[in-house]
């Protein structure tokens, strides 16, 4: 997305340049908002804005200040929503007009969606501020850390040390530590972490992959945030931030005076089954409970007005969800892989414009929430597509979609444990790359056709697995467990890491030149806190990924049809959302390809070393894409998509930062 702080100040002025008629009702909270939002906070501008709005469910100012929060994190239905609400209280308001003009401004940049997984927008980009490259940085044993801009504090952006206690200190180098990033864990296997005084934000989902935290402690003078039961809170308590994912206990009532449930502030509990929301709480904010993969239980409070994107994705037992009649808005993928669920009630009525319920639960249609209303309920919308569903009351009455009928397939016994570092020697050649212009239900991106030469290389014969991941990193962040499951869940920043690692371990040169502290100018993505500068030296023996000419070579083992067992997609050929069962499979359980390659028709997506680039007519010998980009290439499909996407030209641009319960990859190396 096109990043347009002056027009965020635009809003400023609409709003500001008036004289409130809303008293003092949420007015501090709506100040707070305000001078996080000039900071570009936008997560702390959204939970004050709806704190002021919960003072003050007429308070036009904060609805459009909010929504300029959401434009700028790209949560266009969410921004939407709250210029729906603003224009209801007031259909001539300036400010509403002229966001909703903005939105429909960036509704026209969105590119098609490639991929499923996709946690953040699917937007362009610019690209970042030249000063950003030269932020400074300081560390001391554990920690490193940036500079902020007015030079007198910094935020933690890595944990290094080795401790499973964590002590976050005061202070690096003088300078007093005020902020946790979110990339500050990234999976680390921590069992405890205690926050100092001086910290006055923690970004959300910072602890949510590290599955084996239990406890949270808060400095008593701490004056942003508490803890108690190692639940991390804000000071007043009203607001949950986290709650550790590996803490014990299957059931968890959520405090009467909570009003609000933080990004991903459940997110990866395995223990939790059952979850019980107060009526007090009125926002349940983005991947809330995402990846609670035991969770079959969710009583939602009545007090609820708006469910976000994500909250309840890959929450794979849950089996019905009842939607309180307040609940104005529920946002994109909400409850994406949510694949046992085939039961949900509304207990009100939602707007068209606010429902984002069956976004993403197929992969090639957009739609914003008009579809179920219409009657276009399509059988892939709930439990992964086994069944069909009917609405049993027309809008505008409570409406409730049930389960008819199921029906599913028991995957084969899994084969033996494949020997790690099991690579196959794949011979150079020249194909074709991408799809004939007949090739049905090819996507514009794999043409033209053209032709590609590519050297002889290794190429892993297997999907990575959990045990060989976690063998060399010492964690597995994967949604469906299992050692000869294709780990999953991971980044493109993680796949080169992983890579760099086993490298090392098994004593070969490194593939990859990786600076944690530099952030890659050639990264055209905004919304990627990561960002680190990857150098790949191309002479290096070590694992890599493949390039994207390597993968579709490889997939296509000599064929040039669509597949490379032949035309068509059957239940032999791959893992996807026919026969899958709505979860991922033990390696090497189809066929294998005519090169001994497996699983590359679905299972996981595989990451590719590439910037997206588009295909021109001319021969290429060994391409690696454009030299910079906003998305990262995705190959191969996975469980949970179409038969299409598994074809061996399909290509599914991805931002390099975001992660999935289908996104994985294989290694390669050279042959020479």
């Amino acid at each position: 997305m096109k990043k347009n702080f002056v027009f965020i100040m635009l809003v400023f002025s609409l709003v500001f340049g008036v004289v409130s008629v809303y008293g003092q009702a949420g007015k501090a909270a709506f100040d707070r908002g305000t001078e996080a939002l000039k900071q570009k906070n936008w997560d702390k501008a959204i939970t004050e804005f709806t704190e002021a709005i919960k003072l003050n469910p007429n308070y036009i100012d904060a609805y459009t200040s909010r929504g300029a929060a959401y434009l700028e994190k790209g949560s266009i239905a969410l921004a939407r929503a709250d210029v729906n609400s603003a224009l209801k209280i007031d259909p001539n308001n300036k400010s509403a007009k002229d966001l909703e003009s903005k939105i429909g401004g960036e509704l026209s940049q969105i590119a098609f969606l490639n991929s499923i997984f996709d946690n953040l927008s699917r937007q362009e980009s610019t690209p970042a501020p030249a000063t950003q490259s030269a932020q400074k940085f300081v560390s001391d044993s554990d920690f490193k850390a940036a500079i902020l801009s007015d030079g007198k504090s910094v935020r933690i952006t890595e944990y290094i040390g080795s401790k499973q206690a964590v002590v976050i200190p005061p202070s690096i180098q003088g300078l007093p530590v005020t902020w946790i990033s979110n990339t500050t864990f990234n999976g680390k296997n921590i069992t405890s972490v205690t926050i100092p005084g001086s910290i006055t934000n923690i970004v959300g989902g910072v602890f949510s992959a590290c599955t084996s935290l239990t406890t949270i402690n808060v400095d008593v003078n701490n004056k942003s945030y508490t803890a108690e039961n190692g639940i991390l809170y804000n000071k007043n308590k009203t607001s949950l931030h986290t709650y550790p994912a590996g803490k014990t206990g299957s059931s968890f009532t959520i405090p009467a005076n909570v009003t609000s449930i933080g990004m991903m502030a459940f997110s990866n509990c395995a223990n939790l089954t059952s979850v019980t929301i107060p009526n007090s709480v009125t926002n349940i904010f983005e991947s809330a409970f995402s990846n609670c993969a035991n969770l079959t239980s969710v009583t939602i409070g009545s007090g609820v007005t708006a469910i976000y994107e994500d909250t309840f994705a890959g929450c794979v037992r849950l089996t019905s969800i009842i939607i309180p009649a307040r609940v104005g808005g529920i946002g994109e993928k909400a409850f994406w892989g949510c694949f046992g669920l085939v039961s949900v009630t509304f207990q009100g009525t939602i707007d068209k414009e606010d429902f984002g319920f069956y976004y993403d639960f197929d992969d090639d249609d957009y739609y914003e929430g008009d579809s179920p209303f219409l009657g276009d309920l399509k059988e892939k919308y709930l439990a992964g597509g086994r069944g069909t569903y009917t609405t049993t009351a027309p809008v505008g009455n409570n409406s409730k979609w049930t389960k008819q009928s199921a029906t599913s397939q028991q995957p084969a016994a899994p084969p033996a444990q494949p020997a790690t570092g099991n690579m196959v020697l794949i011979k150079g050649g020249t194909f074709m790359m991408g799809s004939p212009a007949n090739e049905p239900e090819r996507w514009n991106n794999e043409g033209p056709q053209h032709q590609v030469t590519v050297s002889s290389f290794y190429m892993g014969k297997y999907e990575v697995t959990q045990k060989e991941y976690q063998e060399v990193t010492g964690v597995n962040p994967s949604w469906f467990k299992g050692d000869n499951f294709p780990v999953e869940n991971v980044t493109w920043y993680d796949a080169v890491e992983y890579c760099n690692k086993r490298s090392q371990k098994e004593g070969l040169t490194p593939a990859y030149t990786i600076n944690k502290n530099q952030k890659d100018p050639n990264n055209k993505r905004n919304y990627d806190e990561i960002k680190w500068t990857v150098t790949w030296n191309r002479n290096a023996n070590g694992y890599r990924l493949p390039t994207e000419a390597e993968w579709e070579y490889a997939c296509r083992s000599g064929t040039n049809s669509a597949y490379n067992t032949g035309t068509n997609i059957s239940s032999d050929t791959g893992w996807y959302e026919v026969n899958s069962g709505g979860k991922t499979h033990p390696v090497g359980q189809k066929s294998a390809n005519a090169w001994g390659l497996y699983d590359m028709h679905g299972n996981v997506f595989e990451w590719c070393w590439d910037w997206e680039v588009d295909y021109s007519s001319g021969s290429q010998n060994n391409p690696v894409g454009s030299v910079s980009g906003t998305y990262r290439i995705l190959r191969g499909g996975n469980w949970n998509v179409e038969g299409k996407n598994l074809r061996s030209a399909a290509r599914s641009p991805h931002p390099p930062n975001s992660s999935g319960g289908g996104i994985g990859f294989r290694v390669v190396r050279n042959a020479q």
